[in-house]
């Protein structure tokens, strides 16, 4: 995890609880991984409500240096924004299916 702290975590949120969804949905946490759920719960602290649309283009735009949204879909297939979230411990915002 190189580093990542997690002070932006949704309380009840761990790593082990992370790991644990993740394994259960054939996903092998790594790095990257990691490094997209830090991405995620700093964001949901910092919005009361969180907009599809601008979660969207957020993620989009701080994973851009590496494929923005195509890379997160490699790294987390299906619906990576809502894998994501799920992960992070967070409720996906209204307009994910």
């Amino acid at each position: 995890m190189d580093g990542l702290v997690f002070r932006f975590a949704p309380l009840g949120w761990s790593i082990d609880n992370a790991e644990r969804v993740a394994e259960s949905r054939g996903i092998r946490l790594g790095n990257k991984h990691w490094q997209v759920i830090d991405v995620l719960q700093r964001y949901y602290s910092r919005h009361e409500q969180v907009d599809w649309h601008h979660l969207t283009r957020t993620l989009d735009e701080n994973f851009q240096h590496l494929g923005g949204l195509d890379y997160l879909g490699k790294l987390l297939p299906g619906d990576p924004i809502k894998q994501a979230c799920i992960l992070a411990g967070l409720t996906p915002p209204r307009g994910i299916i």
